[in-house]
């Protein structure tokens, strides 16, 4: 176990060879909340841990954003709200790192996740499906994943530039959205106008762009077997070269 981060029900770790700890140092963790009124309820917010590997900064975030279908924006507040109170505990070590003038101001924010060569963005991000039902179901049936993808709200918002994604990007999806389904089963999903099948969980990356950074993805799929949640975790493996 490297580091972990707590807040609520939302959870993150981090776990090394120990071969390979020796490479690593500057570990930190926090989290930000934006449940409530005025963010200051944990049931919906960020955990997040960083580190550094060799000469990379490398950024970690958990995330559960506001739920519902007419949550949307909600959802996008969420998202900004994170992405702008990243902080970093050990400022006087990281400055050295991410400040060239002589002059040091604490980095916090899109400034300060800029400065890290990966950051990764995931969770329950709660992306839902504009339509109702019966409709989602024909598609899932069909395995007709673009036409799934064409009412979820993150990619249409993304695809028509609606968003301002902060150069995040996401993987080609290629399996069924991972929520809601009847706990204990594979493949069913409950039948709720409220809880339509949606992609909920999601993986986005972030890549600083003056390194010679290369990011090789090997996967970017969901788990069905995993049957004691209404959600399916989903995995996105990647070598990184550098």
């Amino acid at each position: 176990l490297l580091t972990s981060q707590t807040l609520a029900a939302i959870h993150i770790i981090a776990l090394i060879k120990k071969e390979l700890m020796i490479n690593v140092r500057k570990i930190g963790s926090s989290y930000i909340k934006t449940g409530g009124v005025y963010n200051t309820m944990g049931n919906k917010g960020a955990v997040y841990i960083y580190f550094k590997y060799k000469y990379l900064n490398l950024m970690f975030i958990n995330t559960h954003l506001a739920a519902f279908k007419n949550n949307h924006d909600k959802r996008i507040d969420n998202f900004y709200y994170i992405l702008s109170n990243i902080k970093i505990d050990d400022e006087e070590e990281y400055k050295k790192l991410f400040n060239e003038s002589g002059n040091y101001m604490p980095l916090v924010g899109n400034e300060l996740i800029n400065k890290f060569d990966l950051n990764i963005f995931m969770g329950d991000l709660n992306s839902r499906s504009e339509c109702e039902f019966d409709l989602i179901e024909q598609m899932i049936e069909s395995k007709d994943v673009n036409k799934i993808l064409s009412v979820d709200q993150l990619s249409y918002s993304r695809e028509n530039r609606t968003i301002d994604m902060h150069g995040f990007e996401e993987c080609k999806i290629t399996f069924m959205p991972t929520f809601k389904f009847v706990p204990g089963c594979i493949d069913t999903y409950a039948k709720t106008n409220d809880n339509t099948p949606s992609y909920t969980d999601r993986i986005l990356y972030k890549l600083k762009k003056d390194k010679t950074i290369k990011l090789e993805i090997l996967d970017y799929i969901s788990e069905p077997w995993v049957t004691f949640s209404d959600h399916k975790p989903v995995v996105f493996s990647f070598t990184l070269f550098f």
